[in-house]
């Protein structure tokens, strides 16, 4: 690929929309220049993608960690906020990006976590990805005039943005086309719990199982549902004793499906959760039949 450098900053409009301000699209080959990180800061919207693993940042959040830029993913940090940037010797300097302002006005600011205080979005097919390209070269190409073509792919990246879901921690993705991976974090976490009642579960397996963190786990499936994950499996099981009792089963028989250690730890929490015992409740069955 030959060197390319397409930078043009619009000027600045008094427009109550989400605004473009500047589109760049810079591959350069590899940068022989050492190790250095770089601390910004923009009073902007900014929608980035770097492609290769020539970079590694930190964002300043409450869960902020250093961690490696992944290729065809896009980084979506609200004005003011605070991030860090390391680039690697003999790595190839290939990024595109866009600054706007107003983003709020577009509830961009709604899919943002404080605890990450920026996202990331998955984009293997680089749907949004060639509209920022694509930016660049409308405002290298065509400069002032540009404008409203390039504002234009501004509102279908917002679009796009929206269709987002997402996967976790602070990453979105794509709806799939396919059903089964079309899923929110929270419903997978939930397919997951539903096909494994009767077997022993615990935060740790779910957060091995799903690739994150035990606090990772806990505060995307609580933010996606308004319970923790645990509970929402206490939630099954006793549906599912509930079911079973309905049709008669023995409590021993019931507590090895529904994953209790034996007919009194299903009694007990049977009884925590619904406010009375599996017997009464039989009883209650028969009384009302």
């Amino acid at each position: 690929m030959h060197k390319i450098y397409k930078n043009y900053a619009w000027k600045e409009r008094d427009l109550q929309m989400p605004t473009l301000l500047r589109g760049r699209h810079m591959y350069l080959g590899e940068d022989e220049r050492p190790l250095n990180t770089i601390q910004i800061q923009l009073p902007f919207w900014a929608l980035d993608c770097s492609f290769g693993n020539s970079i590694t940042y930190k964002v300043e959040a409450p869960l902020g960690k250093w961690r490696e830029r992944t290729n065809n993913t896009l980084h979506l940090y609200p004005p003011n906020c605070l991030f860090w940037e390391t680039k690697r010797l003999h790595k190839i300097r290939h990024n595109t990006y866009i600054l706007f302002k107003h983003g709020e006005l577009a509830g961009l600011n709604e899919l943002i976590d404080p605890n990450y205080n920026y996202i990331r979005i998955f984009d293997p097919k680089q749907k949004i990805t060639r509209y920022l390209i694509e930016i660049a070269d409308i405002g290298y190409r065509n400069q002032e005039r540009g404008f409203w073509e390039a504002q234009t792919l501004l509102f279908k990246i917002i679009s796009l943005l929206h269709r987002c879901k997402l996967q976790c921690e602070e990453t979105f993705a794509f709806p799939s086309d396919k059903v089964a991976n079309n899923l929110s974090f929270s419903e997978q976490v939930d397919k997951y719990l539903i096909s494994h009642l009767a077997e022993s579960v615990t935060r740790n397996t779910l957060a091995k199982k799903f690739n994150v963190s035990i606090s990772s786990l806990a505060h995307t499936y609580k933010m996606q549902t308004g319970i923790s994950p645990m509970k929402k499996l206490m939630q099954f099981r006793i549906d599912l004793a509930e079911n079973m009792l309905q049709q008669g089963e023995s409590l021993g028989v019931i507590a090895e499906y529904t994953g209790f250690s034996s007919p009194f730890h299903l009694s007990a929490m049977f009884k925590k959760t619904l406010g009375i015992t599996p017997r009464d409740y039989r009883q209650d069955l028969k009384s009302s039949s």
